[in-house]
């Protein structure tokens, strides 16, 4: 599953909010339903998330893309939370293959 998430998400926070509330950043959604913006998204992980939980199959292998600051990793730990799984997670620069 690809999903492309778009700029203008309600969930950016300025750079200088740390400024005013330290613990800001970590604030976020935690359930899908709260999720707000990326309406497209929010549907899509809907459906691979009913799908797997009706088979009783772990939710499918996601690639996720877009700029800073859109919820991609915020996506992701809904994901992992609601499905009651760890996040694994990896920025593709530092993956290695092995010769």
């Amino acid at each position: 599953m690809v999903l492309k998430l778009k700029t203008a998400s309600i969930n950016m926070i300025p750079d200088d909010a740390n400024d005013v509330v330290p613990d800001l950043r970590s604030l976020g959604p935690t359930v899908l339903e709260r999720f707000v913006g990326q309406q497209q998204v929010v549907d899509q992980v809907r459906v691979g998330w009913e799908a797997s939980w009706n088979d009783t199959t772990p939710f499918p292998h996601t690639l996720m893309v877009g700029p800073p600051g859109v919820g991609k990793m915020q996506m992701a730990k809904i994901i992992a939370a609601s499905m009651g799984s760890p996040l694994h997670d990896a920025l593709s620069n530092t993956l290695r293959r092995e010769a």
